[in-house]
């Protein structure tokens, strides 16, 4: 029995084999680690666009990654 299917897309370079339960999603990529993103807010630069709003305002909230 399926409940789901699972959404996957590219990484890396990397093209996934979405399988019979797992479906590829075509979008544009942006090569962005979250290493880049904790070092970007340590250091005061703008993830705008690297993140999803709700995320980047979560992290200032609770004043994540920062090296204080």
């Amino acid at each position: 029995r399926t409940l789901c299917r699972i959404a996957v897309v590219a990484r890396g370079g990397q093209e996934p084999d979405p399988g019979d339960r797992m479906v590829r999603i075509a979008m544009p990529r942006i090569d962005v680690s979250a290493s880049e993103i904790r070092r970007r807010i340590a250091t005061g630069l703008s993830v705008e666009f690297l993140t999803p709003v709700a995320v980047a305002d979560y992290i200032h909230a609770h004043r994540l990654y920062l090296t204080e």
